[in-house]
Order: structure tokens, then C-alpha cells, then sequence
């Protein structure tokens, strides 16, 4: 089926929600006259009245969108010029088919009751029933725009967050980069060794490129794999440990982010301390249903540190946009005097 058929039958599968409304309508004067009904005896026919005209009107209406709409999607698949969206357009559909409706309806009542409706009676309910459809129409077209509105959001948040993936890559590549080129200019034996290994983390960076969220274990193994690398350049001033909760293996996290963490703790810790420090990366489950991944190191202490850097700025921004307030990102000192970078999420896997 071509798109612009599964828009139509989206849009008359939205406009259906007229039928209980317009049934609902038709009721309101059967039970404003219900005493008189009872009074009458003809309470059961008049229930059925009140339904049948309802039923006709609603279906009138439908039929006059769902026409209309076909033939305008008949002439965008052929011109590509698009009417459907005038709003005017929509109330004179909507117009057109309450009076179709009401009309038809009256005749129906007619050769039910074998009596005429008058044509004050008619003229009323088709002003009733034409303010009633612009009420419905500007109801439906408020809930469209607002839906437009959301997506449209959604859509710029999801370009916001691609961005800030894209710019921690290379944010990556940088600095491991410049770590290289020290290694090189020293002389030291192990530069090519550091080469290959850089080549084989960055692929693995890549295989996950593209995610919003990633395997928490495959995040972990890059943090490793990145730590391994500069234990290279650090030697003996570099030691790390990972402490992971027993799930571990069913969470996700936004990709890179642990990296990052990692990376933060390196330059502004180990590298600023005279004899370095050691790196914690854990995760545990919290009791509000979050799980909190740690990354702490005693090398510099917060106080000395950069925290507003490219990479910790994206972190929490990314943060934001996947789980809102949440997150809880924070980067202190515990009591220990060690450096911790701390946030909240949720587990999912969001695509």
C-alpha cells in the first residue's frame, strides 16, 4: 500500500471518534424530553429515534470526509499539490456533511414516523448540527497540531542528541590521539602497540555508532580496552577496578557515555597526580527502580578539575534528553576525598 493510502485510512481511523460523540449528541434532547417520553409510553421508540438520527448524521459525515479526503489523495499522488490541510476546507467537508446528514436523517424519521418535520425543526437542527461539526473540526484540528507539535519536538530532540553523539567520536579521537603523539615524540617502545590498539577500540566505538542506547557490558569493555591503552602511556601511575550489579548484562546506557566518564578521570585525575590514582567504574541498582553507574578516582581532587569540558557538557545534555530530570548527573567529592562522577538510568533500551 502507498504511503499516502495509509496516511488516508490513519486519518479516517481518527475522524471515527465522531460516531460516540455524534451518538452522544443525538441523546441529549431524548433525555431532555424523557419525562414526556414516559408520560407518552414511547420511551423505547424514541431512544431509538434519537440513535437512528445520530447514527445517520455521524455516518453522513464520515462519509462526506472520507470522499473527500480520497479524492484530494488521488490528486496529491498525481500532482503532488496538497489541499487537505485548509482548515476552511475541512470545516466546509464538515458542514457539507452535517447538513447531508441532517437532512437524510429527517427523511429517515419521517418514513419511520409517517410525519413531516417541520421546517423550523429541520432549520434548527441544522444550525445546531453545523456549529456542533465546527466544534468537532477546530477540537480535531487543535488535537492534530498539537500531535505535529510533539512530533516535531521529538524529531529535533533526536537531531540534538545525533549531534552530540557525533561530536563525542571525534572529541575521543582527539585526545587519544594526542596521548599517541606523546608517546611518539618520547620515544617510547610501545607506540606502535598503542597504534593497533587505538584502531581496535575505535572500531569497536563504531559498531555501536548510530545507538542511543548500547549494551552496558560493551560500554564497560570500551572503558576497558581505553584504560588498557593508557595503562601504556601511565604504566605503574594507572590502576583501575569494575564493579558491576548482577544484571548487568540486561542493561542499556546511552553509548560513550562510561568512556567519557573515564576518559574525564584520566586527564583531569591521573594525569594531574604525581603518582596517579586508581579508577572505580561500578553500577549498582538503587531502591527508586534506577541503577546508578559511579565512575570515581583518587588522583586531583574535583576542586582542581574542568568540569564544564566538551565531553562532560554532552554527557549531561544526552542525559536530559533520554531520561529528563532523572539523570541526576553529578561530579564531586565524596568523603573520601575521591573524585566521583555519578548518574541515574533506567535500563531500557531505547532505539
Amino acid at each position: 500500500m502507498r504511503a499516502e493510502w495509509r496516511r488516508y485510512w490513519q486519518e479516517m481511523r481518527r475522524y471515527l471518534i465522531n460516531f460516540p460523540i455524534g451518538m452522544g449528541i443525538a441523546l441529549i434532547p431524548f433525555f431532555l424530553e424523557l419525562q414526556e417520553h414516559r408520560t407518552k409510553g414511547q420511551v423505547a421508540w424514541m431512544l431509538f429515534l434519537s440513535l437512528v438520527f445520530g447514527l445517520v448524521v455521524t455516518t453522513m459525515v464520515m462519509l462526506a470526509f472520507a470522499a473527500v479526503y480520497a479524492g484530494l489523495t488521488l490528486i496529491y499522488i498525481k500532482t503532488r499539490f496538497q489541499l487537505w490541510n485548509s482548515f476552511l476546507l475541512q470545516i466546509a467537508v464538515g458542514l457539507l456533511g452535517a447538513v447531508l446528514g441532517i437532512w437524510t436523517a429527517a427523511q429517515v424519521r419521517a418514513r419511520l414516523t409517517g410525519r413531516v418535520v417541520e421546517k423550523n425543526a429541520l432549520f434548527g437542527a441544522l444550525v445546531a448540527g453545523g456549529v456542533i461539526a465546527v466544534f468537532f473540526l477546530l477540537y480535531n484540528g487543535f488535537q492534530n497540531a498539537r500531535r505535529d507539535m510533539l512530533a516535531l519536538k521529538a524529531a529535533v530532540a533526536e537531531a540534538r542528541y545525533q549531534a552530540l553523539e557525533q561530536q563525542m567520536r571525534p572529541h575521543f579521537l582527539f585526545n587519544a590521539l594526542n596521548s599517541l603523539a606523546e608517546l611518539i615524540e618520547a620515544g617510547h617502545e610501545n607506540s606502535a602497540r598503542l597504534t593497533h590498539a587505538l584502531a581496535d577500540l575505535y572500531r569497536q566505538i563504531l559498531k555501536h555508532s548510530g545507538l542511543k542506547t548500547a549494551p552496558l557490558t560493551a560500554e564497560i569493555e570500551i572503558a576497558r580496552r581505553y584504560l588498557e591503552i593508557e595503562k601504556i602511556r601511565f604504566g605503574k601511575r594507572l590502576r583501575y577496578s569494575i564493579n558491576l550489579c548482577e544484571d548487568a548484562e540486561k542493561l542499556y546506557l546511552p553509548s560513550l557515555v562510561v568512556q567519557t566518564l573515564v576518559e574525564n578521570a584520566v586527564k583531569h585525575g591521573i594525569l594531574k597526580a604525581l603518582d596517579g590514582g586508581d579508577i572505580t567504574i561500578s553500577c549498582q541498582r538503587t531502591e527508586a527502580q534506577l541503577y546508578q553507574l559511579c565512575v570515581s578516582n583518587t588522583g586531583q581532587p574535583v576542586a582542581a578539575t574542568t568540569s564544564q569540558g566538551t565531553g562532560l557538557a554532552n554527557t549531561r545534555e544526552r542525559l536530559a534528553l533520554l531520561y529528563g530530570t532523572r539523570h541526576h548527573f553529578k561530579l564531586e567529592s565524596d568523603a573520601a576525598g575521591q573524585t566521583v562522577a555519578s548518574f541515574y538510568f533506567t535500563g531500557e533500551k531505547l532505539d
